[in-house]
């Protein structure tokens, strides 16, 4: 993967991370659950060479610590409980350009 689009989807990531970590009814809109669950799938989903996004835990690190220094981009504990309503709730239903059901880690 080269380094610009590389940025670009760590970029996102953050932005993601930090979207979880403004609201704690962020998931009881269908709209907005469904908006940020194919967020995470575009992410996490294959590219056409094959190649699919590894988050760095450094950039995880970066954004916790930003949030704790100000506050006005969120709150810690809002991003753990919207992270594990993700990691609970999610069902893959989507598909990429193959085809395949977007599930990260398991083969459809």
């Amino acid at each position: 993967m080269d380094s610009y689009k590389e940025k670009k989807l760590r970029e996102e990531f953050c932005d993601i991370l930090f979207e979880l970590a403004k609201s704690q009814e962020l998931f009881q809109d269908v709209h907005s659950r469904i908006s940020i669950y194919k967020r995470l799938e575009n992410l996490y989903g294959a590219t056409e060479q094959n190649e699919s996004f590894r988050h760095f835990y450094s950039d995880i690190f970066s954004v916790l610590t930003q949030i704790q220094q100000d506050q006005s981009l969120g709150d810690i504990n809002i991003l753990g409980q919207n992270l594990d309503l993700i990691r609970s709730g999610y069902k893959p239903q989507n598909k990429d350009d193959n085809g395949r059901i977007i599930c990260r880690g398991k083969k459809s």
